[in-house]
């Protein structure tokens, strides 16, 4: 698997990528043992899924995968909101976080170079 940007990867992106993928994984695996096979089965499979294939292609440098990345993190302050406030705070504070270093200057020259390179 070649990668879509050869330049150095910014450790942000590296950890953020694996990150999500582990989350991803991990989630999905918890919600199918855990719990039985209901409605809400399909979309929080998805919704991990997701989370995998952002991961993967923030780590193969590809710019929209940010994108990916802080729409989910949208969807978990939005859904946690609707149980706590606290949770959607701290959720809040995360996205926050996470967007500064996917859209940062740091990041954002890397993905623009990646961008450039796949052309």
């Amino acid at each position: 698997m070649t990668h879509l940007n050869a330049a150095k990867q910014p450790f942000e992106v590296t950890f953020l990528g694996w990150l999500f993928v582990a989350v991803g994984i991990s989630s999905t695996i918890y919600h199918l043992y855990r719990g039985s096979l209901d409605r809400w089965t399909i979309p929080i499979v998805l919704v991990g899924l997701v989370a995998v294939v952002g991961g993967v292609f923030l780590l193969r440098g590809a710019g929209w995968s940010r994108w990916v990345i802080l729409v989910w993190l949208t969807g978990h302050v939005v859904a946690i909101a609707l149980e706590s406030l606290v949770g959607a705070a701290e959720h809040l504070v995360l996205f926050v976080v996470v967007g500064y270093f996917l859209l940062g200057p740091r990041t954002s020259g890397y993905f623009q170079r990646a961008q450039g390179e796949g052309e």
